[in-house]
């Protein structure tokens, strides 16, 4: 096999890789986020319309603030430790809340 082969068979697999992580993000994303708006409706309804409001304002802040500190927090790690223990960090963290959120399903 040509040394021109092996990259692009290499080029393939990174591409597929990278590709099948961020479909699985954003499936993810979808299966933890939409289904914890509707459960904490559920989870404040005691309180009235204010119930939904403040599920609304913590789903809000809570992303938001994600969205602030994330590139941040992204960018730093990169620098001290690299990007594949950047990656394996953000998987196991996606792995805990991922536990965390079937516990809260079941009970």
């Amino acid at each position: 096999m040509s040394l021109a082969e092996q990259a692009c068979e290499r080029v393939w697999i990174k591409w597929t890789v990278q590709t099948t992580s961020l479909a699985g993000v954003g499936l993810g994303f979808s299966m933890v986020v939409v289904p914890i708006i509707a459960r904490l409706n559920k989870l404040l309804n005691y309180l009235g319309p204010k119930g939904a409001d403040l599920a609304s304002a913590w789903t809000n802040g809570s992303y938001s603030l994600g969205e602030a500190a994330g590139p941040f927090a992204g960018g730093a790690l990169i620098q001290h430790i690299g990007f594949q223990w950047t990656g394996f960090a953000g998987g196991c963290t996606f792995g805990v809340w991922l536990v965390l959120y079937i516990v809260f399903l079941l009970y």
